[in-house]
């Protein structure tokens, strides 16, 4: 039995909720810690598979562990209970079902102590089912070339936002008095909850140090909030935590978050009209009330394209008119010009579009629907392609198709998709970017 804490350096919160299976290699992996003076706190979210036996055997056998039961208020909720109870000097959540590295917490203990950060953050890797997963896709680190040892919170998020979209809950070591002093808590009874709480916490500019390690061992399977498909509920939750996002932002990131909540909304309406998502009416007004209440920072372009594509779903999707003169024209003149540079209307010639995501598919659809259908012919390239499909290319294949413009639709990987093509020889044509040359998902344009 563990010996009675005269002071908490670190209180771990383990949100519970029907993961027995995987729960007691968790609570091990928190027990085995090489840091002295941690307590436990467990809040089982209304498990009904077992896990609360489990539980309550550990609160029983270690005097650290102490055990708290609730009805389900989802991961935020558990987490806020877990936060109010917390006596350590430094708050670290885990989920339930995933394992961390012995020395981490006494690494990032002794980081934050020693320098006063509010925040520790560090890597992660995948295992589980992870067939035909890409782990590399899960190291957030690989999205930078160049991370900064230390930063402040809001220069992160406005040097780093079109790379990284948060920092993972569970990778990230808190300062309770930070959170306390700021009033930071989760949403609760929604998913997605940790969107907003990134946000809001960035803004408050935290003191972080980001290290390099892989400390944090995620499990990939079947039926969690990281794997879930796609529903009413989960579109309905992320449009309102994106709108929160908008709601909580400052003066300094008000135009950035702005432009990052309409992109969240505005890619939750699109997996409402791809996986053909029932919206029942209550839902609907919902989402419609957003919308309108959203006010847009009219220089930013980004913001302007995608909330003229939030009023053409909304039409397309129940015919409902939702209408911005200054939105409509801006937009207009804007896309005028790419189509322009881009040569769509031209037959003679041969486009082709690398990086065909869920921003691309809006930033060419919406030309489509101004100007009417392309001219050009036009090819997709991807770096590797998962399937063999019609007019699909690999981008070491493309070298025969002798085009004259390749459009790069990803602004996360515009670089390395841009070197890609750089690579093979003998290729000549002009590339546009997203990004770079349009100004897509950059804070302001002119």
């Amino acid at each position: 039995m563990g010996k009675k804490l005269s002071k908490i350096r670190i209180s771990v919160i383990i949100p519970v909720y029907n993961t027995r299976q995987y729960l007691q290699e968790c609570i091990d992996s928190i027990l085995n810690q090489s840091l002295n003076s941690i307590e436990i706190i467990i809040v089982d979210d209304g498990s009904t598979d077992g896990s609360i036996d489990l539980i309550k055997n550990y609160e029983k056998k270690y005097s650290n562990i102490r055990a708290i039961f609730q009805e389900n208020k989802k991961q935020g909720g558990a987490r806020n209970v877990g936060l109010k109870f917390a006596k350590g000097e430094y708050i670290y959540f885990i989920d339930s079902d995933d394992i961390l590295d012995k020395q981490a917490l006494e690494y990032c203990y002794r980081q934050a102590f020693s320098k006063n950060l509010d925040l520790v953050v560090f890597e992660a890797d995948i295992f589980g089912n992870i067939m035909g997963r890409n782990p590399s896709e899960y190291l957030f680190h690989n999205r930078i070339e160049k991370f900064p040892l230390q930063i402040g919170g809001i220069d992160f998020v406005e040097r780093y936002y079109d790379k990284i979209s948060l920092l993972n809950i569970p990778f990230t070591l808190y300062s309770k008095q930070f959170l306390v002093d700021h009033n930071i808590y989760f949403l609760e009874n929604t998913f997605f909850e940790d969107v907003a709480f990134f946000y809001k916490v960035m803004q408050y500019n935290p003191q972080i140090m980001i290290v390099d390690k892989v400390f944090y061992h995620r499990r990939y399977r079947s039926n969690s909030v990281m794997t879930r498909g796609v529903d009413e509920t989960s579109v309905l939750n992320k449009i309102k935590v994106y709108y929160k996002v908008f709601e909580d932002s400052t003066s300094r990131l008000k135009e950035l978050y702005c432009m990052i909540a309409i992109r969240g909304i505005r890619k939750s309406l699109q997996e409402i009209v791809k996986y053909r998502i029932k919206i029942e009416n209550e839902s609907k007004n919902s989402i419609i009330q957003i919308i309108e209440n959203i006010k847009f920072q009219k220089k930013n372009i980004t913001s302007l394209i995608d909330i003229q594509y939030c009023y053409w779903i909304v039409y397309d999707l129940y015919k409902i008119k939702m209408s911005n003169h200054y939105v409509w024209k801006t937009v207009y003149d804007y896309l005028e010009n790419v189509k322009i540079q881009l040569q769509l209307y031209d037959s003679n010639i041969k486009l082709g579009i690398y990086g065909n995501g869920d921003d691309c598919k809006a930033f060419l659809d919406m030309t489509n629907r101004l100007f009417g259908d392309f001219k050009c012919h036009v090819v997709y390239i991807q770096t590797a392609p998962t399937s063999i499909e019609d007019n699909i290319y690999s981008v070491k294949d493309i070298a025969d198709l002798k085009l004259d413009i390749i459009f790069i639709g990803s602004y996360y990987y515009e670089n390395e998709m841009i070197n890609k093509l750089y690579e093979q020889n003998g290729i000549n044509y002009k590339i546009y970017s997203i990004k770079r040359d349009f100004n897509y998902f950059c804070i302001t344009s002119d």
